[in-house]
């Protein structure tokens, strides 16, 4: 994706209009620059030369001069710059790949990593559209910032969507491509049915547009790419604003976003806090939810870094140990590690006081295909998703609230292990940050085709340390 915008759009933003004489911004895809006036030229001039002028304008003037010229040109240049809408675009009028300048639109978004949504000030439905630029581009543009965009329209098809969907969305290339001209205030979000926005048609009017959807429950969380859902009906997406901590249950009384399509389903993007109305938490299903936690309250205890008998894209855990006297659910526990790749965990998985529990990488789905031998002989109680990718070379692992603060931390277990595990002597978070606590496990877990993995998960470990 991240169409090169063509030299006619280099060309527009160098020239402006050349008829009026100064740049207003406004932006045309017809300004090529080359512009043929149809002038008529009723010179009358009095000179006493004898020349016979041949000018090699592109008007077709009618010249009677004998040079020395003081024409009285009459123009009637025939040039019109022709805007675009974003109701063209999202109501099919014109082809994918053609150049397009969409004037006094109002951004409806903040500026993303890579990119932002614009709307026709009236809103309604095809008035939205996803302006995409991809990490190249740094812009600083606030919701009711009206522009002029000149980029390239497009139907953007994700190779893994089965579904044959394509996002709608104008392509830009540079920074210069996007002009401030104004302020003034989104469009007033319109207000939708579930049952509504689960008819594609209806979907497609408002891909792009603000819309709003009201008194909705939170039904599943954990969705691939940090979704949830409400009502079983809509997802809930980030890419633009990602609100922590969401759990089944949890109730609003609106959400409003920006329609957005990704993956063959339609989502919500909510812009930030002041999107989400009336929140009601659920009831926490234990003494503690991760919320609730101090510092310390779990532990983590072992570690499959590397395992052979299943895809390592896969196949990777966590052992955790609950040290409180308490039961905890670790629904929204987010694992990490020295990089920005996380993990959380989506469903609510309870653990009693004093018991081991493994979380693991993926979803049920993926281990029951990539990590069949090892499901054979373990079960995690959740899975938390793609990330983090724990590196065979090396890598801290920490587990974490939903706003980012730390729970426990191990410190960084270096290349060799395959698997990593905590003296059980030493089974508090104090001690785990100390390398010389933690040993290769050597309890076989699982043989498959000449390949095992050692480890003890959701069990006592090994004593690592002599005495």
């Amino acid at each position: 994706m991240g169409l090169t915008t063509s030299l006619v759009l280099v060309t527009l933003l160098a020239c402006g209009d050349k008829d009026s004489g100064t740049d207003d911004g406004r932006l045309g895809p017809d300004d090529t620059g080359d512009e043929s006036d149809t002038d008529t030229d009723t010179d009358t001039d009095t000179d006493t030369d004898t020349d016979t002028d041949t000018d090699t304008d592109t008007d077709t003037d009618t010249d009677t001069d004998t040079d020395t010229d003081t024409d009285t040109d009459t123009d009637t240049d025939t040039d019109t710059d022709t805007d675009n809408t974003i109701f063209q675009l999202q109501g099919g009028e014109l082809k994918p790949g053609s150049a397009v300048a969409l004037n006094d639109v109002v951004v409806t978004s903040p500026s993303g990593a890579v990119g932002f949504f614009v709307a026709e000030p009236e809103g309604g439905p095809h008035s939205g559209v996803w302006v995409y630029h991809g990490y190249d581009v740094d812009l600083d543009l606030a919701p009711g910032d009206v522009v002029n965009v000149l980029g390239v329209y497009n139907e953007y098809a994700d190779a893994s969507d089965t579904t044959g969907g394509t996002v709608t969305e104008v392509e830009i290339s540079d920074d210069a491509f996007v002009v401030s001209v104004g302020s003034g205030s989104a469009p007033t979000p319109t207000t939708l049915t579930l049952a509504e926005l689960a008819d594609p048609a209806v979907a497609e009017s408002y891909e792009g547009v603000l819309v709003r959807v009201e008194d909705v429950d939170v039904t599943a969380t954990g969705l691939d790419g940090n979704e949830w859902m409400v009502d079983d009906t809509l997802r809930v997406d980030d890419l633009v604003y990602g609100l922590v901590g969401v759990r089944e249950g949890d109730h609003f009384y609106a959400i409003v976003g920006l329609l957005h399509y990704g993956y063959g389903d339609y989502k919500l993007e909510p812009r930030g806090m002041d999107d989400f109305e009336g929140y009601v938490a659920a009831p926490c299903p234990a003494d503690k939810c991760v919320t609730d936690l101090a510092d310390g309250d779990l532990v983590i205890t072992e570690v499959m870094i590397d395992p052979t008998t299943g895809d390592d894209d896969f196949c990777e855990w966590v052992e955790l140990f609950n040290a409180t006297s308490g039961t905890v659910d670790l629904q929204n526990l987010v694992l990490g590690d020295d990089d920005s790749s996380t993990g959380e965990v989506g469903a609510s998985a309870i653990l009693a006081p004093g018991e081991y529990a493994v979380v693991a990488k993926s979803t049920e789905g993926d281990w029951e295909i990539e990590c069949a031998a090892m499901y054979g002989v373990m079960t995690p109680v959740a899975w938390y998703g793609s990330g983090p990718n724990l590196s065979n070379s090396g890598d801290p692992v920490e587990i974490r609230r939903p706003d980012g603060s730390v729970v426990d931390a191990i410190p960084d277990y270096g290349a060799g292990p395959d698997a990593w595990q905590l003296d059980a002597g030493y089974r508090d978070a104090a001690s785990n940050d100390d390398a010389a606590y933690w040993c290769q496990p050597t309890t076989v877990l699982v043989e498959f085709e000449g390949a095992t993995d050692y480890g003890t998960p959701a069990e006592a470990n090994l004593i690592c340390v002599d005495g």
